[in-house]
């Protein structure tokens, strides 16, 4: 009777461990990937778990349920985190210094080890569920990744041109714009002092007549 009763309870614990232990493991990965909080990694992983469980619902009353699964199930645990990190980075500003920089370093940051991972099985599972092209989905996932970094250098090109084209300017006229701006304040404030002085000189004149 007493193993009876046991067996239920101790299935119902190991069951709930296990559950504990998915929910801080995955809540851990979020929140290092994506860089959110705690409370929020948690909410994401749940709402994560929730799309699998909902996909594995939907595809029970299908024949090919285990081939099917085994691709739909960790799309979402895949998606959501990928694209919490590129909307954190591209709209919330949250970059690091290296990611901030224009060239091949910025764009080896951008190709971190997280980030490839993510683009790599994001790329194949979404060939497998759309029935796609793979290299496609590549060139979307890993676009998604670059995109911030190459317009960083198209970017960094353009201002290197326009300084190239100030520094020409001042060797070909000897002066910067500074200098130039300098001279015509100077010009000015000289106008106007002449133009103050003028009733002056005026009146000097007409007391010596």
């Amino acid at each position: 009777m007493n193993h009876e009763l046991q067996t239920p309870f101790l299935a119902a614990l190991l069951i709930a461990s296990l559950v504990v232990v998915g929910i801080l493991a995955g809540t851990t990965i979020y929140r290092r990937y994506t860089g959110l909080t705690r409370g929020q990694s948690a909410l994401l992983w749940l709402l994560a778990i929730g799309l699998c469980i909902g996909v594995m619902i939907f595809l029970g009353h299908t024949n090919d349920f285990i081939v099917a699964g085994s691709i739909l199930v960790p799309f979402p645990l895949l998606v959501l985190p990928f694209g919490v990190r590129l909307y954190r980075k591209w709209i919330g500003g949250h970059l690091t210094d290296a990611e901030k920089l224009p060239g091949i370093d910025g764009v080896r940051a951008w190709l971190g080890f997280g980030n490839v991972i993510c683009a790599v099985l994001i790329a194949i599972d979404a060939s497998l569920v759309f029935r796609t092209s793979m290299p496609a989905m590549f060139a979307l996932t890993f676009g998604a990744l670059l995109a911030y970094p190459l317009l960083n250098m198209a970017f960094g090109l353009r201002q290197a041109r326009a300084d190239s084209s100030r520094r020409r300017f001042v060797q070909r006229t000897g002066k910067s714009f500074a200098t130039a701006r300098s001279r015509k304040n100077f010009r000015r404030g000289k106008r106007r002092a002449f133009e103050r002085a003028r009733p002056q000189r005026a009146a000097t004149a007409q007391t010596r007549r």
